[in-house]
């Protein structure tokens, strides 16, 4: 705190970027009941002033004077003035570094790593001197965006790259770093950058020089997607890998080894992005394998094109289908069928002379973790909980390993495909008991299946579906009764909202029925896709019954006896006899068939 301009008044000065540095490590082991001495740092700073400023200060203050009976009177004061504003920075200038030997804390290895600046407006080291325990000194030199003059061997197109930078405020990325061994050269890393797109720079190429010679490439980076994510890259004449993102591109959902990013296609269906495929349907089912989404795919249809027809392709997924998909251009011995796990079957297909792929089911089927890329590659598949972490990886093998957090965000436990744990993390204070899974038995829910009715407009009749939560898919250490419950909550928080989703509402339609007679008649109602049968009143009564909007056979006849009577469908030719048939009877809003009469 520094005293203000004014009186005994204060004001505060931050000079907060001072403190908060480290200033010294220490490491030590526990053995045979004492600590031994492993490692220690020290850190030695420059504090480096910046610029100072000054603001406006201002306070109004009233001098009381007088009584008076209404309050008191006194003259009104201003002042004002204006104090200094104080910034700056810290920069690590050494550290000296001591190893122990443990058997013997005597013996000791040390070093000193000194940093400077020379000014650098980005404030980052421009060389760290190394001065090492044999004597020797190891010397490195880093080179940014603003030294572009000082880079050796910059191509125009690199060099517009750097500039573009600068004028971008990117003056912090390391493009060269150099290392030298009492002056002889040990090793170079030159950054490579390019213009992708506008205010769009990223790596290129990574360069490697060792010692003295020729310095080569090392790494290529050949695609980025719109926000910056590393789509291929490949070691120099080596392989490609290819980098699929979702989750707003916050996330790497799958990584194929020996692809190009145009001949893959992944998607877990869990978030907007579709991860190359093109999908029919927003719909989405909390049923999954990994992850928390899969996709209903009866009568919907997902997609891929722009493949290579000269191209061996492998699609496969996990279904809750007992066959496989039918996909034009698999050869011969495939599909294979892998494992079924908790209700999910999985299916490999080998496609070639395919210029497009296309995925579709007239049956209620919902399929996960579909997967594409070239034959010979490997691909590497992940789901998230955003802003907590990975909850599943499947491997190359389409081994699944999934991961639970605890309420605090933390990993608790990683578990095998079968929901064994094989890893559990237990937090705690020190001395308290320790309360891991590792040990513990896991229970795994039971099956259910519960029926919903879609939620449809009140004119409307939803139809039933299953909402299923396969036995396993949730497992708990505390008892059987947890893991059901679990199950349990899964229904009740998606059961409707899948019923809604994958279900269909039908219009419904007023008919009406009067019976002039005293015997029991019944009228039934057919065709391709619905047969209910309704009871006339008796006596003139009359009543109203609702069917679905159609076109159907009516069939009209007695309970009882068999009389002669005249039957009526709306203006439809009447029938005289025991029993009527009436062909073809609309019945939909508007129509002149809505009513059946008996007399």
């Amino acid at each position: 705190m520094t005293g203000g301009g004014f009186g005994p008044n204060y004001y505060l000065v931050n000079s907060g970027f001072n403190g908060g540095n480290i200033t010294a490590q220490e490491d030590f082991s526990y053995q045979s009941g004492a600590f031994k001495p492993l490692k220690k740092i020290v850190y030695n700073y420059n504090k480096i002033p910046g610029p100072s400023g000054r603001t406006f200060w201002a306070k109004r203050q009233m001098n009381i004077h007088g009584c008076f009976s209404g309050g008191y009177g006194g003259t009104i004061l201003h002042t004002w003035g204006d104090f200094l504003i104080y910034s700056g920075t810290v920069q690590l200038a050494s550290t000296i570094t001591t190893d122990f030997d443990i058997s013997d804390p005597a013996k000791t290895v040390n070093s000193t790593a000194t940093n400077l600046y020379d000014g650098a407006a980005n404030l980052q080291p421009t060389t760290v001197t190394n001065d090492m325990s044999d004597g020797t000194t190891l010397t490195t030199i880093n080179k940014y965006p603003e030294e572009s003059g000082s880079i050796p061997n910059l191509t125009p197109t690199q060099l517009s790259a750097l500039n573009q930078m600068v004028s971008m405020h990117n003056l912090t990325t390391l493009v060269q770093k150099s290392a030298t061994r009492n002056g002889s050269p040990v090793s170079l890393q030159k950054n490579d950058f390019k213009i992708w797109s506008t205010n769009h720079v990223y790596v290129d190429t990574i360069e490697m020089q060792t010692a003295s010679y020729p310095i080569e490439n090392r790494a290529v980076f050949l695609n980025y997607d719109n926000v910056g994510n590393l789509q291929q890259d490949a070691l120099y004449l080596g392989p490609h890998n290819s980098y699929i993102w979702d989750y707003n591109s916050q996330y790497p959902v799958a990584e194929a080894k020996n692809a190009q990013i145009g001949n893959t296609a992944y998607t877990s269906f869990e978030a907007s992005g579709s991860g190359g495929w093109t999908i029919s349907s927003p719909l989405r089912s909390p049923l999954a394998f990994s992850g928390k989404r899969s996709f209903p795919l009866n009568g919907n249809t997902i997609s891929k094109s722009a493949l290579s027809a000269t191209t061996t392709y492998v699609v496969s997924y996990w279904t809750t289908a007992t066959s496989p998909l039918t996909i034009t251009g698999t050869v011969a011995g495939y599909p294979l069928q892998g494992p079924t796990l908790n209700g999910w079957t999985y299916y490999e297909h080998q496609l070639t002379g395919q210029t497009s792929v296309s995925l579709t089911a007239a049956t209620a089927i919902n399929i996960d973790e579909l997967r594409l890329y070239p034959y010979g590659a490997l691909m590497t598949t992940y789901t998230y909980d955003p802003l907590v972490g990975v909850t599943s990886k499947v491997d190359a093998k389409n081994e699944i390993t999934y991961f639970e957090y605890d309420g605090l965000q933390r990993l608790m436990n990683i578990r095998d495909k079968d929901k064994n744990i094989i890893k559990s993390y237990c937090y705690n204070f020190a001395g308290d008991a320790g309360d891991c899974f590792i040990n513990k038995p896991s229970y795994a829910n039971a099956e259910q299946d519960v029926p919903f009715v879609t939620a449809c407009v009140p004119a409307d009749s939803g139809s039933t579906v299953t909402y299923k939560v396969a036995a396993g898919a949730y497992v708990s250490n505390i008892s059987q009764q947890d893991a059901d419950a679990q199950a349990t909550a899964d229904v009740n928080r998606n059961g409707q909202n899948y019923a809604n989703q994958n279900g269909t509402c039908t219009l419904m339609i007023n008919f009406s029925l009067k019976n002039n007679t005293s015997e029991v008649y019944q009228i039934n109602f057919t065709n391709t896709s619905f047969n209910k049968t309704y009871n006339f009143l008796v006596n003139g009564a009359s009543s109203s019954i609702r069917v679905p909007a159609g076109t159907y056979t009516v069939n009209i006849t007695p309970a009882g006896s068999y009389v002669v009577r005249t039957f009526q469908v709306g203006d439809l030719t009447p029938v005289n006899g025991t029993t009527a048939t009436f062909n073809s009877v609309n019945v939909n809003t508007g129509s002149s068939t809505l009513n059946a009469l008996i007399f």
